[in-house]
């Protein structure tokens, strides 16, 4: 009978998702406290939900094969509870997947949403067919009366039941909120990156010029250091209403173009010269790399700090940014998010982790607008309460300010930079 070459299927996906299930329990990212996963973390799991797509597509196929009528009239009551059987199945692998994601399940849908054609979703949605959830929810006791119709090898198939129930509704409920929030995510991104490109070419001033000097800036190439990470502020655009805190951008100093490519082989860097110095951004439409004269000519503060890491994180930091060149900017603040990158979200995941026991730079994230980032300021925050520390890994290296009302720029110390975070995020209330 075809039901039993069935049969021997289903109890090897049983025994497949077992394997899964305890895979996916022991992973790392999954034991970590926080969202911060490293590199090695994520290709890990991109390789175990691999695992799992294949799985969900055999219990698709075994559903399928398990048809029980034509039309309305059921033709094989085996293949029917047998189907009832897998469809609980189904169901119990997402309850469990979604157990085990736990605290981690918003970056994770995002992750595999990133990823993957086929992510939690995708299989999600299968098992919301009526024909489906009507026999989800057929009692066995309608079943009963057919019992000596059904082989006896299928009798332990009526002892199958849902995990918890309370947890099901749970379930559908999540995956109903989140598919209808990433379909507006999509709108309000369209609409944003429309809106954005126009708000960020409003100034409510008549000054033409901004405040950082060529002999400023000259001076700090003196003494600039590839890694250099850079916090800027330009006084009097539209975008500084939406950005918190004082600071609003931050970027990465990345040396010449002579320089990057002796040590760095990226096809995607062209029409750059020589001897210019360049710096990494994303800002407005996407990463891109800018000449750093004309970057800071547009500013009117410049705040540069330094990490004491080695050579070889340093490295990996720059490869890791010039690996986002062309990404787009991300509109709706999503850090969970690696497909596009606010300015702050591309330097602090260039400096992440890449293996367990590496250096970084560790943040607590901040919700603006609709999604979860790190607002430039909070950087400033960040080095302040980690002065006096000795395990510091951030330090203060320049500072450019500037006084708006007499239009004054000039060199300042550490001591007047610890002030700036507090002051104005609107220009109309800065001295």
């Amino acid at each position: 009978m075809k039901y039993i070459k069935i049969l021997k299927e289903v109890l090897k996906l049983e025994k497949e998702k077992e394997n899964l299930f305890k895979k996916l329990e022991n992973h790392s990212l999954i034991k970590l406290e926080t969202n911060f996963f490293t590199t090695e973390d994520k290709n890990s799991f991109l390789k175990l939900w691999k695992e799992y797509i294949i799985f969900f597509e055999n219990l698709q196929k075994l559903i399928n094969k398990s048809e029980y009528r034509i039309f309305f009239v059921i033709t094989d009551y085996n293949k029917l509870v047998i189907r009832k059987y897998l469809l609980i199945l189904y169901f119990n692998s997402l309850i469990l997947l979604l157990k085990i994601f736990w605290n981690h399940e918003n970056f994770i849908r995002q992750f595999l949403w990133d990823n993957f054609k086929k992510d939690y979703w995708t299989f999600a949605k299968y098992i919301y067919k009526p024909n489906f959830i009507n026999l989800i929810n057929t009692p066995n006791i309608f079943i009963f009366p057919f019992k000596s119709r059904i082989d006896t090898k299928l009798y332990f198939m009526f002892e199958k039941n849902l995990l918890e129930k309370d947890y099901r509704i749970l379930t559908d409920y999540k995956n109903i909120y989140f598919y209808i929030t990433n379909r507006l995510k999509i709108i309000l991104l369209f609409l944003s990156k429309n809106i954005w490109g126009l708000i960020t070419r409003i100034r409510f001033t008549f000054r033409q010029n901004w405040l950082i000097s060529k002999k400023n800036i000259e001076k700090y190439l003196k003494i600039a250091k590839t890694w250099d990470i850079l916090l800027t502020r330009w006084n009097w655009n539209a975008t500084n209403i939406s950005i918190p805190g004082f600071w609003k951008h931050m970027s990465m100093y990345l040396w010449t173009w002579e320089y990057l490519k002796k040590n760095f082989d990226f096809k995607i860097l062209k029409n750059l010269e020589d001897k210019k110095h360049y710096i990494i951004e994303s800002t407005g439409i996407w990463v891109k790399i800018v000449e750093l004269g004309k970057m800071l000519k547009k500013y009117d503060y410049l705040w540069v700090s330094r990490t004491n890491f080695k050579s070889e994180k340093i490295e990996r930091t720059i490869k890791k940014s010039l690996e986002n060149i062309g990404k787009w900017y991300d509109h709706l603040f999503n850090y969970y998010s690696d497909k596009s990158l606010v300015c702050s979200e591309l330097i602090i995941k260039s400096y992440s982790r890449d293996f367990e026991d590496d250096v970084a730079i560790v943040i607590e994230l901040e919700h603006i607008w609709i999604g979860l980032t790190y607002p430039p300021n909070n950087f400033v925050k960040k080095i302040i309460l980690e002065n006096f520390r000795k395990d510091s890994k951030v330090f203060f290296t320049f500072f450019i300010d500037s006084i708006e009302k007499t239009g004054e720029n000039f060199i300042s110390d550490e001591k007047n930079f610890y002030k700036t975070y507090k002051r104005p995020r609107l220009s109309l209330f800065l001295k």
